[in-house]
This record gives structure tokens, C-alpha cells and sequence, in this order.
């Protein structure tokens, strides 16, 4: 992670790495693919704080381009963690990239994506699930 990194990708990084889960996390600006391209993984989330533009609107296109799963949750609306638990179980996904936008562009987006990506992950973690979770930035 780029020194001074933060919003969603650092969220997801810092829970998969606490939850022990392997792939947890890309290592900084290096390792973020270029706008338009997906690392390897088996669905997209990509989480906000209101309209998506930029990097992660990209990802988005690309997700659903490559015909990836890919939801996009507004932390504003309140999605209920178990919405979108059902949609994991429903693609029996694996290896999920998380992604959104930097603290910069949506401020509090770290705040808000913490703990509601907690409340998403930790449950799985606790019954022995693991997902091989990646986080790349979002320019």
C-alpha cells in the first residue's frame, strides 16, 4: 500500500489481512492494475459514498465488459450486509476483488467501509470460510 493510502481498498486490506485470509490485499499503487483492466478474481465489489466516477466506475464497466459479478454498494442506502452475503454464496465466489474510491474523493468513505465490510467478512471468517480477497486502488 502506497504510504498515505486510504478508503476502500485500504479497508479490505486491513480486514483480510487481520481475518488471516490468503491474497489479502494488493501492495500499493504498483500493484493496482491499469484503469480498465481486473486483477484475477472470481466477482467485484466495489463500495461508495454516492455516484461512482473515475477508476472505480471503470472497474465497474470492466467487471461487467469481462461478464464478472460485480455489485456496487452505496453505503448511503443501508444495503444490508445479508444481501450481499447472498450474492457470494449465490456466485460461490472465491477470490473477490474490493474496491472504491480513495478517501480524497468521497471523505469518510474508510470510516463507513471498515466496519460495514466487517460486518460482511468477519461472519465467514468465524465459520471457517475463506475468501481470497484483493484490494486495488482506485485512482
Amino acid at each position: 500500500m502506497a504510504p498515505g493510502e486510504s478508503g476502500v481498498a485500504r479497508a479490505a486490506q486491513e480486514l483480510t489481512r487481520a481475518l488471516g485470509w490468503p491474497g489479502a490485499g494488493a501492495a500499493g499503487e504498483d500493484a493496482a492494475p491499469p484503469p480498465g483492466e481486473l486483477p484475477a478474481a472470481d466477482a467485484t465489489l466495489v463500495l461508495t459514498n454516492g455516484r461512482l466516477a473515475g477508476s472505480a466506475l471503470e472497474t465497474v464497466e470492466a467487471a461487467l465488459g469481462a461478464g464478472r459479478p460485480c455489485r456496487v454498494v452505496d453505503l448511503r442506502t443501508l444495503t444490508p450486509v445479508a444481501q450481499v452475503r447472498d450474492w457470494l454464496a449465490f456466485y460461490v465466489i472465491g477470490a473477490l476483488h474490493v474496491t472504491g474510491p480513495r478517501e480524497p474523493e468521497q471523505p469518510g468513505i474508510y470510516a463507513a467501509s471498515a466496519p460495514w465490510l466487517h460486518q460482511l467478512l468477519a461472519p465467514l471468517a468465524a465459520g471457517g470460510e475463506a475468501l481470497n480477497a484483493t484490494a486495488a486502488p482506485q485512482d
